[in-house]
């Protein structure tokens, strides 16, 4: 959920003093640059580590076929 959001909510409405809506903007927006920032970083590794585990199959995969020839001839 982005901050434009949060702050349209009616729960933040009933939030008793301006500190507590600044700090919780504060935060919110904090949280959301993180995220922004993170994001495509934990894709760049999930992309990796699924690569990584399909050349790893495929190396296995093609070390028993090696070995299955080499045995029948």
């Amino acid at each position: 959920m982005e901050l434009h959001h949060l702050v349209r909510d009616a729960h933040f409405k009933d939030l008793e003093t301006e500190s507590m809506k600044t700090v919780l903007i504060k935060r919110a927006d904090r949280l959301e640059r993180f995220l922004k920032r993170i994001y495509p970083q934990f894709l760049g590794l999930l992309e990796y580590c699924m690569w990584f585990c399909d050349q790893r199959t495929k190396q296995t995969c093609s070390g028993v076929q090696d070995q299955s020839i080499s045995v029948s001839e």
